[in-house]
Parts: C-alpha cells; structure tokens; sequence
C-alpha cells in the first residue's frame, strides 16, 4: 500500500502536470498564427520585461514572445524547477515564459516566418544574478519559504543569511548562467554565434544575421542612450521611450533588495569567474569591468 507521503507527492505531480497542460492550452488559443513573431529571447532579469510590455503596446501586428529557452534540456531545467518549487510550497508555480517557449518549440518551421526577428539583451552578470536570485527565490529556495511559514515573504529572512544563501545556497540556483547561455541557448536553437563577431560599442549594440534569425543584441546599461533608437531602426517603426519595468529597486521586497545590495561583499574568486568570462570580455570594455569589480568589492 502506498504511504501517505507516497501519495502526496504523487498527488501534487499529477496537480502540477494538470495544471501545466491547461494553462499550455489556454495560452495557446489566445496566438493568432496569421501575425509576425517576434522574439525577446533572453536569460532573464535583464530588461526584458521592460521591452515586451512596450511592444506588445505598439505592435499590433505582430506577436511578442518573450522567452528563456528553445531547448528541450533548457524548458526540462525550467520546469522541474517549477515543479519541485510547487510540490514543497503546495500550490501551482509556473511562469508565462516556459508557456511561450514551448509552444514555440511545438510549431513545424514553415508556420514562422524566416528569419526571424529577435532581440536579446545583457547585463553585468553579477548584477543580474542578484536580481534573478530575489526574482526566483520562491521557487529555487521553496524549502526555505516553506520553513518561514505559509505566508513568508523575502521580509522574513535575514540579509545575512541570504547572502549566504545567493552564495551557497542551492545548486539550482546557476552563477554561471548568463555566462553560457549564449552557447546553450542562441547557439544550439537559432545557429548564431555570438562571439564570432565583436560587439560593436560605438553603436552600443551586435547585430547577427543567418538563415533562422535576424538578431539584435543590447545591454541593458546602455538602455537610457539607445534602447529607443536601436529598437526603432531594428524593427523599422517608431516606438516611442520604453519605460522601466519589473526591477527588484521597484518591487516589494525593494528595502530587502536595497540592504542586500548595500551588505554584500563578494569573494575575489566568484568576480574572477565572472568577470574573466569570455561573455563580460565580449560585451564590456576593461574599464567597465574594472568599475563593475570596484562596486561589488565595497
């Protein structure tokens, strides 16, 4: 006979697979095949969200897809993240963006036109990861939230213990992500190599072109300067200023996320790696790596 632990977890799989298969099928009633795509193809936490809304406002013919991954390794990481994250907290997780991926990756290649039009963008790693750790924290460190209460918030946790936590905390939660995913995603999904050409820092911006896609690729610190004007002569129209959106200095958790920042200090080896990085090599100049460094080693 199965035990009553058994049974819970299969029971809140079997929730989290229903759960997955009718907001997969909701999602997909509401895309008309009959407009363009375009792709906000990114790693998250490094404006995005700011450009979606923005477009998805001023594009009426097409539609805005903005996504994590088009791998089947990348959309398995994302959504068994999303499912142990539901059955420790009891309750459903899942964002909008694995939907929009998936459904992207179920269409035959004829239903798309070619190439297709993308946008990517970057950011100083370090402070991406920052940002992507306060945005996924109730899902990397379920069990921390499930151990805080049923109605935890990031107020509940001490900022030294997540400082230890963003640095120790939980193998899910990957440092090296923004380093790679150029080649684990962009590479292996749309064939364009990033780093075969050279960002172009004058124009502030890396603009890749192959059979599958026409790229357009930004930082995210240089977005006050030539977000507007770069969006404009990529995709042809007049777009307007993008306002901010979705960033942690912004949200809820704004005073923890300002402490967090203003407390941390981190080791010489995690700026090493990340600041050595064929990725912070390729996007910034010595001298804005060297700036990047100084800040984060307060």
């Amino acid at each position: 006979m199965m035990s009553i632990s058994r049974l819970d977890r299969a029971l809140k799989r079997r929730s989290f697979r229903y759960f997955k298969w009718r907001s997969n099928r909701d999602f997909q009633h509401q895309i008309d095949l009959q407009k363009e795509f375009l792709l906000i193809y990114q790693m998250g936490k490094v404006g995005s969200s700011s450009i979606a809304r923005h477009l998805r406002g001023q594009l009426d013919n097409w539609e805005v897809f903005q996504i994590h991954t088009l791998t089947e390794s990348g959309a398995r990481r994302v959504e068994d993240r999303y499912r142990l994250a539901s059955a420790i907290r009891s309750k459903s997780l899942l964002d909008r963006h694995i939907l929009e991926s998936r459904y992207l990756m179920s269409l035959p290649a004829e239903a798309t036109k070619s190439p297709l039009k993308t946008i990517s963008t970057v950011r100083d790693p370090v402070a991406r990861n920052i940002s992507a750790f306060f945005q996924t924290f109730e899902v990397d460190f379920a069990q921390k939230y499930l151990a805080a209460g049923e109605n935890a918030s990031l107020k509940d946790f001490e900022i030294d213990d997540m400082v230890k936590t963003f640095l120790y905390g939980s193998a899910r939660f990957r440092h090296d992500y923004p380093l790679v995913w150029f080649e684990e995603e962009l590479k292996q999904s749309l064939g364009i190599d990033i780093y075969a050409a050279p960002f172009d820092h004058k124009k502030q911006l890396q603009r890749c072109n192959n059979s599958r896609c026409d790229l357009l690729v930004m930082r995210m610190e240089d977005f006050p300067t030539s977000l507007a004007p770069s969006l404009e002569a990529f995709l042809g129209i007049k777009v307007g200023e993008v306002s901010r959106s979705n960033e942690g200095s912004k949200k809820q958790y704004a005073n923890v996320y300002a402490n967090f920042v203003d407390q941390i200090k981190l080791p010489e080896k995690y700026l090493d790696d990340m600041y050595g990085s064929r990725f912070a090599r390729h996007f910034y100049t010595r001298e804005e790596i060297e700036r990047f460094r100084a800040h984060w080693s307060k």
